[in-house]
């Protein structure tokens, strides 16, 4: 069962962010490829259509990946401080396309300014009480 979907910009390229793994349609979603086997917490295209950037988690480790649409060739991103937490959504934004954001499942939010580089936290994960000077 999917935890997210993303849709291509080709409506015929779908990708499909499961506990079972990541799996892409390019028929629209008659079929479905396995791309990866391990854990998909999420997915998104990049707005330039070359790549998936999709959340892993193994075993309790949580990951960032870029998958080239392609031909799968992946580059694993840094990843910031998530502790036990793991990615739940990813955005691009439109205007800086290198400006990247993360949302946790404990609603932590970090954004990347550098395609995922480095990364600043915007917002704490839920319960976090604010810091005190």
């Amino acid at each position: 069962m999917p935890l997210r979907v993303d849709v291509h910009a080709d409506p015929a390229t779908i990708a499909a962010a499961t506990t079972a793994g990541l799996f892409l349609s390019r028929d629209g979603g008659e079929a479905f490829e396995p791309i990866m086997t391990s854990r998909a917490t999420a997915a998104r295209f990049t707005l330039e259509g070359d790549a998936l950037l999709v959340g892993t988690l193994e075993g309790r480790k949580p990951g960032l990946l870029r998958i080239a649409v392609k031909d799968g060739v992946r580059k694993e991103l840094a990843l910031p401080p998530f502790g036990r937490d793991a990615v739940a959504n990813i955005a691009q934004n439109p205007v800086r396309r290198a400006e990247i954001a993360l949302i946790s499942f404990e609603r932590a939010v970090f954004v990347s300014a550098d395609a995922g580089k480095t990364w600043r936290r915007i917002a704490r994960p839920r319960g976090t009480p604010p810091r005190q000077n």
